[in-house]
C-alpha cells in the first residue's frame, strides 16, 4: 500500500491517531479490542466472578441492562452474573462495529454491537425474560453496548451501558 496520492499532512495525521502518547508500554487500541474480546470469551467459558470484578471499579461503577435497574458495586454485579450462570447452559457473543475513542489521557469510550446467543435452562424460573421466542429455548439478542474504561496497571470498567443495537453509538464515525 502506498500513502503517496496523499498530501504528507494528511499521511502525518493518519499516522498519528496511533502514536502512543504514554511510551510503548501504555495501553493502545489493541490492548482495548483484546481486553474486549477476553470479557465476552470469560462469558463463554463460565470464568470465576474474580476475573469479571478485577476490571470493574467498584468505587465508580455504572453496569446498565434494559429493564433492570442498575448495577453499581461488585456485589450487585457478582448476583447479575451468578444469576446468569444459574439460567442459562451457555452463550457465545459475536462482538462487531467496534469504535473506540479518546476521551482523555487513559481513558476510553468503546462502544460496539454485540449478537448474543444461548440457550436457557428449560427449568429456569425466569424462562420468558431471557428468550427472544416463545416456541424456544434458544435466545439471540442483538445489541449495543458502551463502555468507559480507565487504563492504569490494569483495565477498569466504570461504565457499561446495554441497549438496542438499533441505538446509535455515542462515537461518531
Amino acid at each position: 500500500m502506498t500513502t503517496q496520492t496523499i498530501s504528507a499532512a494528511s499521511h502525518e495525521a493518519l499516522a498519528k491517531q496511533f502514536k502512543p502518547m504514554h511510551g510503548v508500554a501504555a495501553t493502545n487500541l489493541n490492548d482495548l479490542r483484546q481486553f474486549l474480546y477476553a470479557w465476552f470469551t470469560h462469558f463463554e467459558h463460565a470464568a470465576p466472578t474474580d476475573f469479571y470484578l478485577s476490571h470493574l471499579d467498584d468505587k465508580n461503577m455504572l453496569v446498565a441492562f434494559p429493564g433492570m435497574a442498575p448495577l453499581a458495586s461488585h456485589a450487585d454485579f457478582a448476583g447479575w452474573y451468578e444469576n446468569l450462570l444459574a439460567q442459562t447452559l451457555w452463550n457465545f457473543h459475536d462482538v462487531s462495529a467496534i469504535q473506540i475513542e479518546r476521551t482523555a489521557p487513559q481513558e476510553y469510550l468503546i462502544s460496539f454491537v454485540v449478537d448474543w446467543y444461548g440457550e436457557v435452562k428449560p427449568d429456569s424460573d425466569q424462562l420468558a425474560g431471557w428468550q427472544s421466542r416463545s416456541d424456544s429455548f434458544f435466545y439471540h439478542h442483538r445489541l449495543r453496548q458502551t463502555w468507559t474504561v480507565k487504563a492504569g496497571d490494569r483495565l477498569l470498567i466504570q461504565r457499561l451501558v446495554v441497549t438496542g443495537a438499533d441505538t446509535p453509538s455515542p462515537i461518531s464515525a
